[in-house]
């Protein structure tokens, strides 16, 4: 989480991340696998974090995390969020929302989480080659999504998708298991 600096009649005061969001560090910099998924297990800590204390972002992204020195990130831009029965003020960006003019969720934040996870995953948003916006919702409307097959997350990615998470927990469950696997993986081909 984005640590609050100071708290002033200005405004608030935040300190300054130079490498910018995890989308434009992608651009510009090789990031090996090892940190995109030690980014993904952030990414899930931060949206479970936020939902243990009621809140809604509304707008997860991959430019609403930043990358600090130590290439951690932190989330950010909760502007939009929701709190109760607040309504959002804004949505997700077109390729991270479940559908037009839904209301923010639950839902609608593990679906962008799940599209977090295949742009960390692939390196390209979903839907990345389709201009038209439209046409990526009646896609998403039709449950028809970007090939994930071969992917070390597509479980959780496309339970995400699918609304199949009633708790951050449960793809939580899902994130430690494809990691004990990994590791249980690891260490038979190094017999």
């Amino acid at each position: 989480m984005l640590n609050c600096l100071d708290i002033t009649e200005q405004g608030l005061h935040f300190p300054y991340y130079r490498f910018g969001n995890i989308r434009t560090y992608l651009r510009d910099n090789k990031v090996s696998q090892h940190m995109r998924h030690k980014w993904i297990k952030n990414a899930i800590v931060a949206v479970a974090f936020i939902y243990s204390h009621g809140a809604v972002h509304g707008d997860i992204s991959p430019r609403n995390f930043l990358v600090a020195d130590d290439l951690s990130i932190k989330l950010c831009d909760f502007a939009g969020s929701v709190i109760g029965d607040m309504e959002a003020l804004v949505e997700e960006e077109d390729r991270y929302r479940l559908a037009l003019w839904s209301p923010r969720s639950f839902n609608t934040d593990l679906f962008a989480l799940g599209c977090l996870i295949y742009e960390l995953s692939s390196g390209t948003r979903p839907y990345d080659e389709i201009e038209d916006v439209k046409e990526v919702a009646r896609l998403y409307a039709k449950q028809i999504f970007p090939n994930i097959d071969g992917f070390r997350y597509q479980d959780l990615i496309y339970k995400s998708w699918i609304s199949a998470y009633t708790t951050v927990g449960m793809l939580r469950e899902d994130y430690d298991r494809v990691q004990d696997a990994d590791t249980v993986r690891d260490r038979l081909s190094s017999c």
